[in-house]
């Protein structure tokens, strides 16, 4: 087996004597017998874990940091829960999000509300539910926050967004902070923003935020970002007449999904970024306000993993070997939309050797379906279970019911317990919204 797999499981993952892998003290095969495949299983360790680890090396850093899980990376009941005993704050897209939060019981007071393109209904449950923060993202966006906020006779904090023009160096689709993103208020239109926000009378501008990308592999990005960001809060200090009370540097830290990356660790990228902010602050005589930042990838994507079964097995001509799996492009669309490269391992024989290079197809009717190209492994057979780790990001959220097929259930595992927190969809799901 190759060992250094490991590394990229969550921390709990373990290999027995006979060979199956573990998670939370829970055997691999005991939970697809007991809920099937495809199936996405969360180790709660590795999320409390990484929660703590944000919390406790920014409060080492600054006085005033709040940690806000970027929810678009994977949301549910059960998670919203975990985060609300972890004391983290949550960055929330839509009206769905919102009532998945609500549900599992996490405070609106330590919600952001993002979105390009918010509607009125959206603006308007997040004001009636309390929502913190509302993150205005061009003109238009901050005139209907006014007048939704007008309509409910409540006043709306609100951070602006800004593009801070920098190249965080990860996949163009996944790239935000540009001077010509669909995303926020260039920076030459930060004086006006900022001026018609504190002429709104049911406007409470606290700050501003920025999100230049995601999945990026760098401190750099991250600390050019204050440094162009910075020189705007002061000027919004000293000449706009802004309160500057909080400043969101939105999230992106890249996670490993092969045990070749070589990433800086979190300590590393918390060090640069709050000696910038101090820095910043101290040359352009500003206090440092109170820092957001937004973790969504980095929180959650090492604690999932992605289980799948073997079913046919396919050899070309040309001597390519196609293993198809139960799952694909529809719980995790990914590798065909960016390209995303991941490993696997055979869950129920972890200690066989690599032989051969194969390709690991999905059985969705798309030839971009394949979730891993040319990846050696070791002999396979039909019923095999096919794991995927790194899996916890982003595909749960962006996966569909295309060709029909209903979405996957979640599992949460920890100390030898398994909790489904999401029950897998049925055909009669499916014909539920048919009239």
């Amino acid at each position: 087996m190759n060992t250094k797999i490991l590394s990229i499981f969550p921390i709990t993952a373990k290999v027995g004597d006979d060979g199956c892998l573990s998670i939370g003290d829970v055997d691999i095969t005991s939970l697809v017998a007991q809920y099937g495949t495809p199936l996405y299983v969360y180790d709660e360790n590795t999320l409390r874990y990484m929660c703590q680890e944000y919390q406790n090396l920014f409060a080492k850093e600054l006085p005033d940091v709040a940690v806000a899980f970027a929810g678009k990376a994977f949301m549910c009941k059960a998670l919203a829960t975990l985060l609300e005993e972890e004391g983290l704050s949550l960055d929330i897209i839509s009206q769905g999000e919102l009532a998945m939060a609500v549900a599992g019981g996490f405070n609106p007071k330590r919600m952001y509300l993002h979105g390009n393109n918010k509607t009125i209904d959206e603006l308007t449950d997040a004001l009636l539910a309390g929502v913190g923060y509302i993150v205005a993202d061009g003109f238009d966006d901050l005139q209907n926050i006014n007048d939704v906020a007008a309509a409910l006779n409540k006043k709306a904090s609100v951070l602006l967004r800004l593009t801070p023009n920098v190249d965080p160096h990860t996949h163009r689709f996944i790239i935000t902070g540009q001077a010509d993103s669909k995303f926020g208020f260039a920076l030459h239109m930060a004086e006006q923003a900022c001026c018609q926000a504190l002429a709104m009378p049911y406007i409470d501008l606290h700050g501003f935020h920025c999100h230049i990308g995601s999945q990026i592999m760098e401190t750099e990005p991250f600390v050019q970002t204050v440094q162009n960001v910075m020189p705007i809060c002061a000027k919004a200090v000293h000449e706009w007449g802004v309160n500057l009370r909080r400043f969101n540097l939105g999230g992106g830290y890249a996670i490993a999904y092969n045990e070749q990356d070589k990433l800086p660790n979190y300590k590393e990228y918390v060090t640069a970024v709050c000696d910038e902010i101090k820095k910043q602050c101290q040359l352009l005589h500003i206090n440092i306000p109170a820092i957001t930042i937004e973790p969504g990838r980095s929180l959650v994507g090492r604690a999932g993993v992605a289980l799948y079964t073997v079913g046919n097995i396919k050899e070309r001509q040309n001597g390519s070997l196609y293993i198809a799996v139960d799952g694909g492009m529809g719980d995790n669309i990914r590798p065909a939309m960016y390209e995303a490269k991941y490993l696997a391992a055979v869950a129920n024989n972890m200690l066989a050797v690599p032989s051969r290079e194969v390709s690991i197809a999905g059985r969705f009717c798309e030839s971009s379906d394949i979730l891993i190209h040319n990846i050696k492994m070791p002999l396979l057979k039909r019923g095999d279970i096919i794991a995927v780790p790194a899996s916890g990001a982003y595909s749960v959220p962006m996966a569909s019911n295309y060709n029909g097929m209903a979405r996957p259930a979640i599992v949460f595992v920890k100390d030898g317990h398994a909790k489904l927190v999401r029950r897998r969809e049925t055909i009669e799901d499916l014909l539920k919204c048919e009239i």
